[in-house]
């Protein structure tokens, strides 16, 4: 299984059409996991003393699914089994209240697979007394009905003419274990609410978790040109294995992407490709994409459905959750956007590695920023183990540990304040002397990450001259930032110019600029009660180094 280690505690339901292999398949699949096989189709036919055939005939299929569901239920008291379900089990909602509760697994044939290897078999009450002609049109008939089912599964896997049943249940082996390992945070806004998918290696799965959430068979992946060269294969590969037609968007890198201009320009290949309403944007990048895509996404046709694959630490650990989407103006950074939330996003820890030195320090910076502002123990677990993230030597658990964390933070705030009435302002924390260094200086010479750093250690200047942070915890936070990587002091901006911008800043209220401002390590607190002279010396002071 690649060298992927797996403890797996729930169940495998194995689902598909009669004939699409789950009997073989699925003792093959127990036997590699260690795991019991029970078919439910067996046990109805134990416990009713007859076949199934028979049961259609004397008692009538409503009798029949009674029995199945009984089955179901019992087979799911087992522990480490896969369980072969009956092709029309999954139409029952009893039936999917049990489903859910392990992992479940389809197995797609064609219908003209299906034909032939039911062919010669009368013991299939819904093909009973039909020519070849009738059985397949009573395939696909059937088949077209329960699709809608069949793709709630977990994971999907072809199962046709020519494909061997060992390599098939090697294949399920693998998909499972990457489901079985992958972690879930959610963001809970009612009906808006969203999953985010958190594992490694699991990229080259992604059209199974796209599939699962009922998104239209045109999709656009917005990608910039480092992303596309290192991961676009795999995506694009498992959405055209799911059945999708997908459509690239390649742009630029850079900050200086993130224009109406360049949206006009995606735009443009939507229309062209042929995108609908009932089409999806997929924003495979770091922040700059997730921005682009994601706006592009809430403006096109009026708003269509869009999915975050963040590729980056700053988009992993922050940017992609949440739903804010922006483009940037001459006048200011993030000013022309939306809130706009993803169906789901999807990690993969394993991408970091391909991360140069740089964006891993900028990604880091809204790491720190979390533990900063709501979790003092997630502080000293970096404090202890920040070397081996930066040079990206930690061990998977540990990295998918801090991603989890991230996003853990991200959503509960989130969850509480989605259009930043209050809480979620905390996020901005270093952000409002951040966003004028990056909008002085054109977005050319500090990374988002790197501006948040410098933004952050005025922010903590400005709380300890107020008396709200200890000089001890000021030191503390500025200890780990200097070790991340601070950047280069911006000795030839003028004080002035940042202030300016500062005024456009949009947590400004009423004319008073707002500060995110640390009262101890893990607790924040948003004020606009911050004196002009306390601002220009704590600027002063990061422009001294």
């Amino acid at each position: 299984m690649s060298g992927r280690e797996m403890t797996l505690d729930k169940n495998i339901y194995l689902m598909g059409f009669m004939g699409s292999g789950k009997s073989r398949v699925g003792k093959i699949l127990a036997r590699k996991l260690g795991m019991r096989f029970i078919d439910t189709d067996e046990m109805v036919e134990e416990k009713a003393g007859k076949s199934i055939s028979d049961i259609f005939t004397q008692d009538g299929e409503e009798a029949f699914r009674r029995l199945e569901h009984q089955c179901i239920v019992e087979a799911s008291r087992s522990r480490y089994a896969v369980i072969s379900l009956g092709g029309g089990a999954v139409t029952r909602p009893e039936n999917w209240e049990v489903i859910r509760q392990g992992i479940s697994l389809y197995l797609f044939a064609s219908p003209e697979t299906i034909l032939e290897r039911v062919r010669a078999n009368d013991d299939r009450p819904l093909l009973s007394g039909l020519s070849d002609e009738g059985k397949l049109e009573r395939i696909r008939s059937m088949l077209a009905y329960r699709e809608k089912f069949y793709n709630m599964a977990d994971i999907v896997i072809r199962n046709e003419k020519g494909d061997s049943p060992q390599r098939t249940a090697e294949l399920a082996a693998e998909k499972v274990a990457m489901r079985a390992s992958l972690k879930i945070v959610g963001v809970n806004l009612g009906q808006r609410s969203y999953p985010i998918y958190i594992g490694s290696g699991i990229l080259s799965g992604f059209g199974d978790y796209y599939r699962r959430h009922g998104l239209g068979r045109k999709v656009a992946v917005v990608t910039d040109t480092t992303v596309s060269r290192l991961h676009l294969e795999p995506v694009e590969k498992s959405l055209n294995e799911s059945g999708y037609n997908v459509t690239r968007v390649v742009i630029p890198d850079g900050e200086g992407q993130k224009s109406l201009k360049t949206c006009e320009e995606v735009c443009g290949v939507l229309i062209k490709a042929g995108l609908e309403r009932s089409s999806s944007i997929v924003a495979l990048g770091g922040g700059v994409v997730g921005d682009i895509a994601g706006f592009v996404a809430a403006t096109f046709l009026r708003g269509v459905s869009y999915v975050q694959v963040p590729t980056s630490i700053l988009a992993q650990a922050d940017s992609s959750i949440g739903g804010k989407v922006a483009v940037n103006h001459p006048l200011g950074k993030n000013m022309i956007g939306a809130f706009y939330q993803p169906r789901f996003v999807f990690i993969d820890v394993d991408v970091l590695r391909t991360l140069p030195k740089h964006q891993i320090t900028a990604g880091l910076a809204e790491v720190v920023k979390h533990a900063l502002i709501r979790d003092e123990a997630f502080f000293r677990l970096l404090e202890e183990d920040i070397e081996a993230i930066i040079d990206l030597k930690a061990p998977t658990e540990l990295l998918e540990r801090v991603i989890e964390r991230n996003c853990q933070i991200k959503a509960e705030v989130v969850s509480r304040d989605e259009t930043e009435q209050g809480l979620r302002a905390i996020l901005n924390y270093g952000h409002t002397i951040g966003h004028a260094l990056e909008a002085v200086t054109n977005y050319c010479r500090y990374r988002h990450g790197e501006a948040v750093i410098l933004g952050m250690i005025a922010a903590g200047r400005i709380a300890c001259r107020k008396g709200m942070l200890g000089e001890d915890q000021l030191k503390q936070q500025n200890d780990l930032l200097q070790r991340i990587g601070r950047p280069k002091t911006p000795v030839d901006i003028s004080t002035d110019s940042i202030l300016k911008r500062m005024e456009s800043d949009k947590k400004v209220r009423d004319g008073r600029v707002r500060f995110v401002l640390l009262e101890k390590i893990g607790k924040a607190v948003v004020t606009d009660e911050v004196e002009e002279p306390l601002v220009r010396a704590a600027i002063e002071e990061i422009k001294r180094g």
